[in-house]
């Protein structure tokens, strides 16, 4: 669909035309809006149907809007304040918040500033493109800019080079850093007086630990073979060092590979479901369902761990074979992981940190409701749930059309809805 796509005059030359770092199709059927929320890259988004209504708020009211839980030193994120209804009692800062009102119809373009707070609705059907650029400091117009100050023409998308694209076929990711930000990290070592004109292995190995928030390894000691094939891509010559020159030539291949061993969004990994639910919750989830029947059969279990945990049938599957290891096609109670086990273990990867806040995007949700709404869904549900406690006493093959018994009014809104 590049060939399809325009892409504004403004990204057309100098320092931009070789920053683009990816492009969004947004398609809506209307009657949708987003979080509060700010994004790492500048973006700009072009409304080619419908309509939208666009709320910016300016990074100076940062200290006002409350935050999700995010990395140390992150750019993007979301707001804990429930747009629809915002409680000035629960958030009494975020009455100091300044804020601008846009009004988007087809034709119609605007710029996001990386790190801007803004909120979307959309209405009517309607479909936008939105290409992000790096969050540049600086500009040069050399070497392609026209030199009387007009804009490029128009060019088409296909015609561009983009960081991050999608080739039609495989896994989709979004929101992979700049490549570039790699080789700009390591060339400003450089800078220092005191640098001897290269990087050692140890040097460059410890600066990627510092970056995946790892400890340092003593000088020597072996970083494991991941760390070791992001140095031979760096140093194909192996003479054990790496020189600014070398760092300039590097291609792009190499620093997408670099950018997605240091950086890359759990998101954008096939294996994200094991950061975005934790170990705790998978244990909680097991442990009640075998305390529960006396024999869990394979596709109950598995449309039990879709249902409780808002997970996938793939990976429900994952987990069962990992505790039947008698492979009898069923559990039982005795099957529950005594303290040694390890089939929990793929599931610490997030360490609990995808999971606050996924909690935390659940409270904003749950704003909808007042307390005690929400009081009287949370009694309906216990009554529920010992009522298929009485149900399935005598039931030990499981009960498929039971999809329902796990259900609390903490489970996970369904995202696509939204």
């Amino acid at each position: 669909m590049y060939t399809d796509v325009s892409v504004v005059p403004c990204l057309l030359c100098g320092t931009f035309k070789k920053r683009l770092l990816e492009v969004n199709l947004w398609v809506s059927s209307g009657g949708s809006r987003s979080l509060l929320h700010r994004d790492a890259d500048n973006a700009i988004n072009c409304l080619l149907r419908g309509r939208k209504d666009w709320i910016m708020v300016d990074p100076e009211y940062d200290d006002y809007v409350s935050m999700a839980e995010e990395d140390e030193g992150a750019l993007g994120g979301f707001s804990l304040v429930n747009v629809d209804k915002v409680n000035l009692i629960k958030h009494p800062r975020f009455r100091n918040v300044h804020w601008t009102y846009s009004n988007l119809t087809a034709g119609d373009c605007i710029f996001i500033p990386y790190g801007h707070f803004h909120q979307v609705r959309s209405y009517d059907r309607n479909i936008a493109v939105s290409v992000l650029f790096a969050r540049l400091t600086e500009f040069s117009a050399k070497p392609d800019c026209p030199a009387n100050g007009s804009s490029p023409r128009w060019e088409s998308l296909s015609n561009q080079h983009v960081a991050w694209s999608y080739p039609g076929h495989g896994e989709m990711s979004m929101g992979n850093s700049d490549p570039e930000h790699i080789r700009e990290s390591f060339l400003a070592h450089f800078e220092d007086p005191e640098n001897k004109g290269y990087i050692t292995k140890d040097k460059f190995l410890g600066e990627i630990c510092v970056a995946k928030e790892l400890p340092k390894r003593p000088p020597g000691q072996s970083y494991g073979p991941d760390f070791e094939k992001c140095w031979t891509l760096v140093d194909p010559d192996g003479d054990g060092k790496v020189t600014e020159e070398d760092l300039l030539k590097l291609p792009h291949s190499v620093l997408q590979q670099l950018t997605i061993f240091i950086d890359q969004d759990p998101a954008n990994m096939p294996d994200y479901e094991y950061y975005s639910i934790s170990h705790g919750n998978v244990k909680e989830f097991v442990e009640r369902l075998l305390n529960k029947r006396a024999k869990v059969d394979e596709k109950h279990f598995i449309k039990s761990y879709a249902h409780m945990l808002a997970g996938s049938e793939v990976f429900g599957k994952k987990l069962f074979d990992n505790l039947d290891t008698k492979k009898r096609g069923y559990l039982t109670s005795a099957d529950k992981p005594g303290r040694d086990s390890t089939a929990y273990d793929e599931y610490y990867r997030g360490y609990g940190r995808e999971d606050r806040a996924n909690k935390q995007f659940d409270q904003v949700m749950r704003e909808d409701f007042d307390p005690a709404e929400i009081a009287e869904m949370e009694e309906d549900l216990d009554v529920s749930e010992k009522a298929d406690v009485a149900d399935d006493s005598d039931d030990t093959e499981g009960n498929d059309d039971d999809d329902n018994e796990f259900m609390d009014a903490g489970e996970k809104p369904d995202r696509s809805e939204l």
